[in-house]
């Protein structure tokens, strides 16, 4: 995993939602680089390198940004590739945190359009239009809610591949599901007891 030039392999980089809206692109892209060659900050602010265990499965570090921490953490997942993740320590437990792969947020290659935007009628009688423009404006930008890694990850693929997109939220009491079908024809907004 790590060289003697102290490089960590990391694999796919997920960040959380809220380090994509608090941390700038610059800082965050700082961090990554900081975590893969070994840096670590001591509490007095010092930089020093330190090489990780080689053979190490989980390498975690953690950064004081802004007065908050940071943890940076590269795994090797169960089919035997790395994956790194970027979260604030507070969201470490919290699964509706988001998983934005970093490098397809920086290329953003594929436009995604969502076609003809429908709501149900219930929808648009019980959100109103600001939770509903929020919504598409989520789709838009590659939130996908609630969703675990796994399908956040096939989402992201879908996008990519032309295939069906569905996101969930939760809005107030109830669960919301955004489906971007796969000829991008159409986006429907529902409730999840109306799928």
């Amino acid at each position: 995993m790590c060289q003697k030039n102290y490089v960590l392999e990391l694999g796919k980089i997920i960040i959380s939602r809220r380090i994509l809206s608090e941390v700038s692109a610059e800082k965050i892209n700082e961090l990554i680089s900081y975590h893969k060659n070994g840096y670590i900050v001591l509490r007095n602010g010092e930089l020093i390198q330190r090489a990780p265990e080689p053979r190490a499965e989980i390498v975690m570090n953690f950064y004081l940004v802004n007065d908050e921490t940071i943890v940076i953490r590269t795994l090797l997942n169960d089919e035997g590739n790395w994956r790194t993740e970027i979260h604030f320590e507070d969201e470490s437990n919290d699964h509706r945190r988001g998983y934005f792969d970093w490098m397809l947020h920086q290329s953003r290659k594929s436009p995604f359009t969502l076609g003809n935007v429908v709501c149900t009628a219930e929808v648009k009688k019980s959100l109103g239009m600001q939770h509903i423009h929020r919504l598409i404006e989520k789709q838009l930008s590659y939130d996908w809610g609630m969703v675990g890694l796994g399908d956040w990850t096939l989402n992201d693929r879908a996008v990519e591949n032309g295939r069906r997109v569905l996101s969930h939220h939760y809005i107030g009491d109830e669960y919301v599901y955004v489906i971007t079908e796969a000829d991008r024809c159409s986006t429907t907004i529902m409730f999840s007891y109306e799928y």
